[in-house]
């Protein structure tokens, strides 16, 4: 079976919309009317379907502030490519530089 993969990129105006249509669309903000469909999933009446169905990259950094240092090296460890078989051992290492900052969220950095 085949898929459709579809990648969506909205450029306006400021203030035209585009931040709130995809946190409507993500499920951030819930929409005052209307619907939306991916495949047979409705955003209104599926909305877990229809989210999972949802690869979205944001604007802004959505999760960055929420992670610890440890977390934050294990993801971007993983996303650069660092094997998982050597991930807990590089993160370590750099754990032990951060010091007393590897257990902080990274906003309070």
């Amino acid at each position: 079976m085949s898929k459709c993969i579809y990648i969506v990129s909205c450029i306006q105006v400021n203030g035209a919309g585009k931040t709130t249509a995809f946190k409507i669309l993500t499920g951030d903000e819930i929409a005052s009317e209307g619907d939306a469909w991916v495949g047979n999933y409705s955003l209104n009446s599926n909305h877990s379907k229809f989210v999972s169905s949802l690869g979205y990259c944001p604007q802004f950094d959505a999760i960055i502030g929420e992670l610890t240092g440890k977390e934050m090296l294990k993801l971007f460890g993983s996303l650069r490519g660092i094997p998982s078989s050597t991930l807990n051992r590089v993160v370590d290492r750099w754990l032990r530089k951060m010091g007393k900052y590897k257990n902080m969220r990274i906003m309070t950095l």
